[in-house]
Formats: structure tokens, C-alpha cells, sequence
């Protein structure tokens, strides 16, 4: 909350898009790649592998989704921005 005016302070965008690329990459490669083998090892090959596609397509899709929703509401920085831009003001005291 701001000091002087008593209303809340939105965030200022500082990162690059290759940054939070970047940030991006080495969260999925530090949780998603290291539990591979053991999918791998557990499932085989095949299945493993199929379900490595459909975990890839469903992630695209959900980045999709969220693209369109950063388009469709370009002053939404945070999720709860973007939650009362959908819903209205019920979502703020969610």
C-alpha cells in the first residue's frame, strides 16, 4: 500500500520477455527433466513417451489460454488483476 495515498501499488513490469524466458526454462528443466528417467523407468518407453506428448500439448494449450487472456486484458499485470478484470469486484476479497 502507498504511503501517501492509502491505494494499493501495482507492480512495475521490469523483466524482459527473453529474461522470464529464461527463468521459465530453468524452472521447467530444474522440476519436469529431472523426474524423466524415472517416468521413463516406470512407464517404458512408449507410454512414457505418450504421455510426455499429451503433458507438452496440454502446457501449449494453457500457454495459449493465457496469451489470449493477456490480450484480451492488457492492463491485468498480476492474477488477481486479472480475476477482477473476468469476474468484477467479487474476487477481491478472494
Amino acid at each position: 500500500i502507498d504511503r501517501h495515498d492509502g491505494l494499493p501499488v501495482r507492480p512495475v513490469r521490469q523483466t524482459a520477455w527473453w529474461n522470464a524466458s529464461c527463468i521459465l526454462i530453468a524452472e521447467l528443466v530444474g522440476t519436469g527433466v529431472l523426474g524423466l528417467p524415472y517416468t521413463f523407468d516406470v512407464l517404458g518407453g512408449v507410454v512414457g513417451g505418450g504421455f510426455l506428448l499429451l503433458f507438452g500439448a496440454l502446457a501449449y494449450y494453457s500457454g495459449i489460454l493465457l496469451w489470449r487472456l493477456h490480450h484480451t486484458h492488457p492492463n491485468a499485470v498480476t492474477y488477481p488483476d486479472l480475476a477482477s478484470d473476468v469476474c468484477g469486484s467479487t474476487t477481491k476479497g478472494v
